[in-house]
């Protein structure tokens, strides 16, 4: 029965010898465990157990020591001494049978591979102890123990040596090559798979990157292009010119997640996303930059902008485009000291227009006052509707009193308009404002002045009908 088998582990770690010792009583053995070779010794003269597994590398006395002494002993040398060694060096074996052990076990060690040798010497025991003074034949019939001379690697090995230590040491080197062969066999399995999925990765990368509709350019530290996939030559380069080994156009920086304007060799321009990260590429510190081509949705987004700032039927400003605008150009007036005229007029007798003729020809009318607007004005003014029939214009006057001019040359423009357009007369009141540096740059009180001017030119304009048709 296992439990009368007493086991003396030898094991300065204690996590080794724990493991050790889980490994033995779950098979059923009593287990003394000695954590060095002094504890050894003093556990051996209380008791004799089955068999000694000592480790090699121990302070003080190592395993080598450890079991020359207990082969010295006559009370112990007939106890199987199994040596757990992390060293696979021949040489050690040699110091081992040098020692007296009667095995060894190369760490790290499967449990299978302990207990079998465990089993061995144990069912062997018996055997062993019959033949404990049979050595090696030397002489034809001389059966004492002999010591035989081994010249290996440069150095000459005294043994003394029975032929069971000599079979179990075979049979312990012949297992441990067996099992290195067959760690080997798995290692190597496992390498040919980790290069087979190496190589797979690899040529789904590449095909990731190849056909990738996002730019993927790789530069190293003096912006020279290390690898740029098909869509990065498209949106730097033309179908024939390749953007490997050129200098990239522009700087980058890890951590960038920008908005950049490219020009391309045709001489188009391309707004593109990037965001850039540090990288290795052929064993050198690089930078990965991918970029996106947002041509279109900045153009669409710009579209937006002006949509939400123009009026659809005019095409002017809306009043929220005009009074964003408008105030941005009172601060800078009001810094560089320069004056603005304000301008503010309304379509004469629109409600006529749509109760006589339909909204279709009031927007008509309004479209055609707008066009007036801009033939008046410069580009660098800023035209908006401000809602219904009210219009409003903003420029700089330069220090110039422009009513008189501003109002001639729009009213000119509409008597031509009328003498050529018979059918779609078109009248507007106006007010001018002007704005001075030494004013708050606040544009509500100025829209209120000039919008009073024009309401006023309007009533001079009724009263004058009026006399007239009296």
């Amino acid at each position: 029965m296992r439990d009368s088998i007493q086991i003396l582990i030898v094991e300065d770690s204690l996590p080794q010898a724990v493991r050790l010792r889980y490994i033995l009583e779950h098979e059923g053995y009593r287990v003394t465990v000695a954590n060095n070779g002094t504890e050894a010794l003093a556990a051996l003269e209380r008791s004799l157990p089955a068999v000694i597994i000592s480790d090699v590398m121990m302070p003080e006395i190592d395993g080598y020591e450890l079991c020359r002494r207990i082969k010295a002993d006559a009370r112990l040398a007939r106890i199987p001494v199994v040596l757990l060694t992390a060293l696979s060096d021949p040489e050690d074996v040699f110091r081992a049978l040098q020692a007296g052990a009667d095995n060894f076990i190369t760490k790290p060690y499967e449990n299978q591979s302990l207990l079998s040798n465990l089993g061995r010497i144990l069912s062997n025991l018996e055997l062993r102890q019959d033949n404990a003074t049979d050595a090696i034949p030397m002489a034809g019939t001389d059966s004492r123990p002999h010591v035989i001379e081994v010249f290996f690697s440069g150095h000459k090995y005294s043994l003394d040596v029975s032929r069971l230590q000599v079979v179990d040491f075979l049979l312990s080197t012949y297992e441990s090559a067996l099992r290195k062969n067959h760690e080997l066999d798995q290692k190597n399995q496992q390498l040919k798979e980790a290069l087979d999925s190496i190589k797979t990765l690899q040529t789904n990368y590449r095909q990731l990157l190849e056909t990738n509709v996002d730019a993927v350019v790789v530069v190293d530290a003096d912006r020279i292009v290390q690898y740029a996939n098909p869509a990065a030559n498209a949106l730097f380069a033309s179908e024939t010119q390749q953007l490997q080994d050129t200098t990239l156009p522009f700087h980058i920086a890890p951590g960038d997640r920008k908005e950049i304007e490219l020009i391309r060799s045709n001489g188009e321009q391309v707004v593109a996303e990037m965001r850039v990260v540090k990288t290795d590429w052929d064993g050198k510190a690089c930078f990965l930059a991918v970029l996106r081509d947002i041509t279109d949705h900045v153009r669409m987004r710009e579209e937006l902008r002006q949509l939400s700032l123009r009026d659809e039927l005019t095409g002017l400003y809306n009043r929220r485009g005009f009074c964003l605008i408008a105030e941005q150009m009172m601060k800078l007036a009001s810094r560089e000291l320069r004056s603005l005229f304000l301008m503010y007029t309304d379509l004469d007798g629109l409600k006529q227009i749509n109760d006589r003729y339909g909204h279709q020809e009031g927007d008509v009318a309004l479209g055609q006052l707008a066009g007036l607007l801009r033939k008046t004005f410069r580009k660098s003014d800023i035209i908006g509707r401000l809602g219904g029939d009210e219009f409003a214009v903003l420029g700089f006057s330069d220090g110039e009193m422009l009513t008189p001019s501003i109002e001639e040359r729009f009213q000119d423009l509409i008597n031509v308009h009328n003498a050529v357009e018979t059918e779609s007369q078109i009248s507007a009141s106006v007010g001018v404002e002007y704005y001075s540096p030494d004013q708050p740059p606040t544009l509500e009180p100025l829209l209120e002045r000039a919008d009073a001017l024009m309401y006023e030119h309007k009533r001079q304009k009724k009263m004058q009908a009026a006399a007239v048709c009296s």
